[in-house]
């Protein structure tokens, strides 16, 4: 979804202020709280066009949903704490994306057995994290 400035949003825009609405109920995308404290707006586009890049891969069936994205944001910041920072980093996003990802798509075409399958969505979301530049 987007919300009334062109911005990518996670959860809902509320129809009424047109205001992305994050999963803590925050406003805007700039102070999205968690357990490492704020995520960074870059950070948060980063994960959408993840997800974005994931719903027009032709390989998916489909690509991850809201909640695979919410779930991408919160490992990244669980990573960061248990790293002993309260920010989140690129290499967060990029090192969970796999893990937290691959069991929420499903290959167009199936593969012969589950592992196949299994590795073929890894090596997909690899490919896909390798084409979309990380924030700076």
């Amino acid at each position: 979804m987007w919300d009334a400035k062109g911005r990518g949003c996670l959860l809902y825009t509320s129809r009424r202020s047109g205001l992305c609405r994050d999963a803590t109920g925050g406003r805007g995308w700039g102070t999205a709280r968690g357990p490492a404290g704020p995520v960074s707006y870059t950070h948060l586009e980063f994960v959408l066009r993840i997800v974005a890049a994931t719903r027009t891969e032709a390989e998916f069936r489909a690509g991850v949903s809201v909640r695979g994205g919410l779930a991408l944001k919160r490992a990244a910041q669980a990573r960061a704490l248990l790293q002993g920072r309260d920010f989140v980093v690129p290499e967060d996003v990029q090192e969970l994306a796999a893990p937290v990802l691959a069991h929420r798509l499903a290959l167009a075409r199936p593969g012969a057995d589950a592992l196949e399958e299994r590795h073929a969505v890894a090596d997909t979301l690899r490919r896909i994290l390798a084409a979309l530049p990380p924030p700076v």
